[in-house]
């Protein structure tokens, strides 16, 4: 997996994979991270989703896992899930917790929060 300019730190898939599983299916994302929900249009006209479909609104975003393999693509830099208000953010391989990285440790209450925060954005 690729460095992302920081020190790794890794969450444990067997406590955060669930939850995280739970967030993306709730709001209509595959497990790559692709939105396969109906609301597409209505998202898309917010502006929430760009050209290549990542997802992003003023709180969070997630990119799916970019196949391109090529270390030198800019969406393959971008973190896989970003939260905004505190910056943390995210990278998997492939699918989400598998080979993960992200750019600080976090604890399994804030992860939760952190989830309910971007459920609420999302539905607003």
């Amino acid at each position: 997996m690729q460095s992302q300019g920081y020190e790794h730190h890794e969450l444990d898939r067997e406590l955060y994979g669930e939850p995280f599983a739970m967030f993306l299916d709730y709001m209509s994302f595959a497990h790559y991270g692709n939105y396969e929900g109906n609301r597409y249009d209505e998202l898309r006209e917010k502006g929430w989703f760009n050209k290549d479909d990542d997802f992003e609104n003023d709180v969070f975003s997630i990119t799916p896992y970019c196949w391109c393999d090529l270390m030198g693509c800019e969406r393959c830099r971008k973190p896989n899930f970003h939260y905004k208000p505190t910056d943390f953010k995210l990278y998997w391989y492939k699918y989400p917790l598998r080979g993960n990285n992200c750019n600080r440790d976090i604890t399994a209450e804030e992860f939760l929060k952190i989830i309910n925060q971007c459920t609420e954005s999302f539905f607003q």
